[in-house]
Protein backbone atom coordinates (compact mmCIF):
# COMPACT_ATOMS: atom_id res chain seq x y z
CA UNK A 1 0.00 0.00 0.00
CA UNK A 2 1.31 3.55 -1.19
CA UNK A 3 2.40 5.85 2.04
CA UNK A 4 4.89 8.93 2.53
CA UNK A 5 5.08 9.41 6.11
CA UNK A 6 5.11 13.64 7.26
CA UNK A 7 9.23 12.96 7.90
CA UNK A 8 10.14 11.90 4.51
CA UNK A 9 7.76 14.82 2.93
CA UNK A 10 9.32 17.12 5.17
CA UNK A 11 13.14 15.92 3.85
CA UNK A 12 11.75 16.17 0.21
CA UNK A 13 11.15 19.47 0.53
CA UNK A 14 13.85 20.79 2.49
CA UNK A 15 15.78 19.09 -0.35
CA UNK A 16 13.90 20.78 -3.80
CA UNK A 17 13.56 24.38 -1.89
CA UNK A 18 17.77 24.17 -1.52
CA UNK A 19 17.61 22.99 -5.07
CA UNK A 20 15.02 25.77 -6.32
CA UNK A 21 15.47 28.27 -3.43
CA UNK A 22 12.64 31.86 -3.39
CA UNK A 23 15.86 33.95 -3.44
CA UNK A 24 16.37 32.75 -7.52
CA UNK A 25 12.63 33.22 -8.18
CA UNK A 26 11.60 30.25 -7.58
CA UNK A 27 7.76 29.52 -5.38
CA UNK A 28 6.45 25.78 -4.55
CA UNK A 29 4.04 24.09 -2.11
CA UNK A 30 5.14 20.66 -1.42
CA UNK A 31 2.38 18.78 1.06
CA UNK A 32 1.46 15.32 1.71
CA UNK A 33 -1.65 14.41 0.50
CA UNK A 34 -3.49 11.65 2.89
CA UNK A 35 0.22 9.69 3.68
CA UNK A 36 -0.48 8.43 0.40
CA UNK A 37 0.97 10.94 -2.26
CA UNK A 38 3.56 13.54 -2.16
CA UNK A 39 2.03 16.67 -4.52
CA UNK A 40 4.75 19.08 -5.92
CA UNK A 41 3.01 22.31 -7.34
CA UNK A 42 5.55 24.92 -8.86
CA UNK A 43 3.45 28.35 -8.55
CA UNK A 44 6.31 30.44 -9.91
CA UNK A 45 9.48 30.35 -11.68
CA UNK A 46 12.50 32.74 -12.68
CA UNK A 47 11.45 31.45 -16.58
CA UNK A 48 8.70 29.97 -18.65
CA UNK A 49 8.46 26.28 -17.67
CA UNK A 50 5.32 25.48 -19.36
CA UNK A 51 4.84 23.51 -22.62
CA UNK A 52 2.03 25.63 -23.31
CA UNK A 53 2.03 29.04 -22.14
CA UNK A 54 -1.86 29.53 -22.73
CA UNK A 55 -2.08 27.37 -19.63
CA UNK A 56 -2.18 27.94 -16.58
CA UNK A 57 -1.90 24.72 -14.82
CA UNK A 58 0.17 22.06 -16.15
CA UNK A 59 1.30 18.21 -15.25
CA UNK A 60 5.11 17.58 -15.34
CA UNK A 61 5.96 13.56 -16.10
CA UNK A 62 8.84 11.76 -17.15
CA UNK A 63 7.26 11.31 -20.29
CA UNK A 64 7.05 14.97 -20.89
CA UNK A 65 10.00 16.64 -19.52
CA UNK A 66 11.69 16.94 -22.60
CA UNK A 67 9.21 18.65 -24.47
CA UNK A 68 10.07 21.69 -22.58
CA UNK A 69 12.38 24.33 -23.99
CA UNK A 70 13.40 25.81 -20.26
CA UNK A 71 14.33 24.26 -17.38
CA UNK A 72 14.56 20.60 -18.29
CA UNK A 73 17.82 19.84 -16.23
CA UNK A 74 16.53 21.84 -12.95
CA UNK A 75 13.11 19.71 -13.25
CA UNK A 76 14.91 16.42 -13.76
CA UNK A 77 17.01 16.97 -10.54
CA UNK A 78 13.57 17.64 -8.99
CA UNK A 79 12.03 14.51 -10.08
CA UNK A 80 15.23 12.54 -8.67
CA UNK A 81 14.60 14.28 -5.28
CA UNK A 82 10.91 13.08 -5.76
CA UNK A 83 11.77 9.19 -6.39
CA UNK A 84 14.40 9.08 -4.29
CA UNK A 85 12.84 5.96 -1.83
CA UNK A 86 10.01 5.35 -4.03
CA UNK A 87 9.42 2.29 -5.74
CA UNK A 88 7.20 0.90 -8.48
CA UNK A 89 6.48 -2.95 -8.72
CA UNK A 90 2.98 -2.56 -10.58
CA UNK A 91 1.64 -4.62 -13.17
CA UNK A 92 -1.06 -2.86 -15.24
CA UNK A 93 -1.50 -6.14 -17.42
CA UNK A 94 -3.47 -7.53 -14.27
CA UNK A 95 -4.93 -4.47 -12.47
CA UNK A 96 -2.23 -4.83 -9.77
CA UNK A 97 -0.72 -1.27 -8.42
CA UNK A 98 2.08 -1.37 -5.72
CA UNK A 99 3.99 1.50 -5.56
CA UNK A 100 5.98 3.02 -2.58
CA UNK A 101 3.94 6.51 -2.60
CA UNK A 102 2.10 8.58 -5.37
CA UNK A 103 2.79 12.01 -6.71
CA UNK A 104 1.43 14.47 -8.36
CA UNK A 105 3.81 17.11 -10.07
CA UNK A 106 2.49 20.23 -11.74
CA UNK A 107 2.88 23.59 -12.90
CA UNK A 108 0.59 26.00 -10.44
CA UNK A 109 -2.71 25.05 -9.33
CA UNK A 110 -6.74 25.31 -9.98
CA UNK A 111 -6.91 28.57 -7.77
CA UNK A 112 -3.43 29.87 -8.26
CA UNK A 113 -2.20 30.00 -11.45
CA UNK A 114 1.95 29.93 -12.67
CA UNK A 115 3.49 33.25 -12.23
CA UNK A 116 7.47 34.01 -14.20
CA UNK A 117 9.08 36.52 -11.93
Amino acid sequence: MAYINKEDTAIKRAKIKALMTSKEGWKLSITNENYTCLKVSILQAPFEIRVNTDNERENITYHNLEERKNGVEILKKMMEIIDEGNFDKSDTMTDYFHVGFYTRVSIGEWDKPFKIK
